[in-house]
């Protein structure tokens, strides 16, 4: 019997298979076939199981999953409503503007909309080191959480007296 050479990118894959773990570079066919808010529903539920952590290797906050969960159903009403794509490819500054401005004519208040749009920037972040798409959109510096500046001030008065 030949001897196999003990490697390190050996033994990496022996433990990742035996710990379930799947190479995030290599897509399969059934993930270059997931939605983007299959997507976000996959994230939260491996999340709760503890099987998806933080940067800080802690378990995701129920209110941060919750708020996920609460960006899918917002994309989910938005695509009825407009018929616009929800999917990876269509990110991109135009319509990171217009989502905005769905948003905003909804009459939900800018921090609410921040909150949304600080989801979405993470989502898209998660799902391209999960190797589902190439668009790197939310690396730009104008696709940001929006914040109300006179809220921030309100809060901040109170806090000094």
């Amino acid at each position: 019997m030949a001897e196999v050479p003990i490697i390190n990118d050996l033994i990496k894959l022996h433990l990742d298979r035996e710990l379930g773990r799947e190479e995030k570079t290599n897509l399969t066919s059934e993930d270059a076939k997931e939605s983007f808010t299959n997507y976000i529903v996959r994230f939260v539920d491996e999340s709760q199981a503890g099987n998806r952590l933080t940067a800080k290797e802690t378990k995701h906050a129920a209110h941060t999953l919750a708020g996920y969960m609460k960006l899918k159903r917002v994309l989910d009403r938005y695509q009825t409503e407009t018929g616009n794509s929800t999917e990876y490819d269509v990110y991109s500054m135009p319509y990171y503007d217009a989502f905005k401005l769905w948003l905003t004519n909804k009459g939900l208040t800018l921090n609410y909309v921040g909150t949304l749009l600080k989801d979405l920037k993470v989502m898209l972040k998660q799902s391209h080191i999960d190797g589902l798409h190439e668009n790197t959109i939310y690396q730009n510096s104008k696709f940001k959480k929006l914040v109300d500046v006179m809220s921030l001030i309100t809060n901040v008065k109170k806090l000094q007296t």
